[in-house]
């Protein structure tokens, strides 16, 4: 923000960023050049982080999930989602310290329902279907709910989405659909760990070359970064 605003950046603090970044570990407000995001330099790793935890947490317990314990936690996760929901009129929360609880309300539902998930799966797999359906039906669902609000996210995150997987792990496709699954499967991680700064670099160069930012010229700007962020990514 300070850049944007022809201001230059508190090197100081910059450097602390940097530090704690390095750590992957969140960064305290009174070191940090953004107080307000615990990853101020690369927001989605906000996510990462939970994911690590999660992790861990299964780690240390796996051995003692059975599915009567997976039932409860999964149970007393959902209770919680739906309260950060109802409370914030959004999921789009866990990313800033006033939130960093309500993100761990979103992981602990995701992460533990998907092990779940995979349970079920290995006991009664879904009908085999085309991947491309899949797909069209993910589109199709993201594209109708542009706008909705939490309604629409809850609804995502309890039905919509967890049905998608469990389809997606059996569905069929010929050679070429596999082989552009496990490419997109593999530039997937890096899209969504560089997404947020490769934005806001092709934002302001965009705006360089053109004159001005993106309304004048949205479908261009839009399908430049698509092209540009895949690369990348690759």
């Amino acid at each position: 923000l300070q850049v944007r605003a022809g201001e230059p950046p508190d090197l100081g603090l910059l450097a602390l960023t940097l530090g704690w970044q390095a750590a992957f570990l969140p960064v305290l407000p009174a070191h940090s050049i953004d107080g307000n995001l615990f990853y101020p330099l690369n927001g989605p790793a906000w996510s990462l982080f939970f994911e690590l935890v999660i992790n861990l947490c299964l780690v240390l317990s796996a051995r003692f999930l059975r599915p009567a314990v997976l039932a409860a936690i999964i149970a007393a996760a959902a209770i919680w989602l739906i309260a950060v929901a109802v409370n914030r009129q959004t999921l789009d929360v866990g990313w800033s310290w006033p939130t960093i609880w309500d993100g761990g309300a979103r992981t602990a539902f995701t992460f533990v329902a998907v092990v779940v998930r995979y349970r079920l799966h290995l006991r009664r797999k879904a009908p085999a279907v085309s991947t491309w359906l899949i797909a069209a039906a993910l589109l199709g669902w993201i594209t109708f709910g542009r706008g909705q609000g939490w309604l629409f996210d809850l609804a995502s995150v309890f039905l919509v989405f967890p049905l998608l997987i469990w389809f997606g792990a059996s569905a069929t496709g010929g050679a070429m659909t596999r082989r552009f699954g496990l490419w997109s499967g593999t530039i997937s991680y890096p899209i969504y760990a560089l997404h947020v700064p490769q934005l806001d670099f092709y934002y302001r160069a965009f705006g360089k070359l053109v004159g001005n930012s993106f309304p004048d010229h949205e479908a261009q700007a839009v399908a430049g970064y698509v092209v540009t962020m895949i690369a990348v990514a690759w």
